[in-house]
């Protein structure tokens, strides 16, 4: 994904080819170990991407085992988590429930309100902080940082 969005050209633009290249390859190795998200004091989520369709429960990260296996494909259940917690993003609206694709790709997806409400009484949490980008929403309970 992060080749998608630019990270590899950045990288192989400012260091060339060879260095560029192996200087991307390593910073996906560290990307494999770095934790995908926090849970402060058992009542904050905090996250880069958010909910989507599959994260239904905080133990489901908290069983990730490290480092990330890369090529998931998103068919696969360790491959949904990964890009619904990096890369999925609230809704336009609070009008909008539930969850549905994202334009941003295959496999991504938009959440709605109802989807943050019900996972935060579920894991009995007060909010979901996630990356700038996005909007403030999930009537309150998802803020976005940055």
């Amino acid at each position: 994904m992060n080749a998608h969005y630019g990270f590899k050209a950045e990288c192989l633009r400012r260091l060339g080819a060879d260095a560029g290249a192996q200087f991307w390859e390593m910073c996906n190795c560290l990307f494999d170990l770095l934790p995908l998200a926090a849970l402060v004091e058992g009542k904050i989520l905090v996250l880069h991407g958010g909910l989507g369709a599959s994260l239904n429960h905080v133990e489901q990260l908290q069983a990730l085992q490290r480092p990330i296996v890369n090529g998931q494909s998103s068919e696969e259940p360790l491959g949904q988590l990964l890009r619904d917690t990096l890369w999925s993003d609230p809704t336009s609206s609070d009008e909008v429930l539930g969850t549905h694709p994202s334009p941003r790709g295959t496999g991504i997806a938009l959440f709605g309100p109802d989807r943050v409400e019900a996972f935060c009484e579920a894991n009995d949490l007060d909010v979901v902080v996630r990356k700038e980008g996005g909007r403030e929403g999930g009537r309150g309970k998802v803020v976005c940082v940055g």
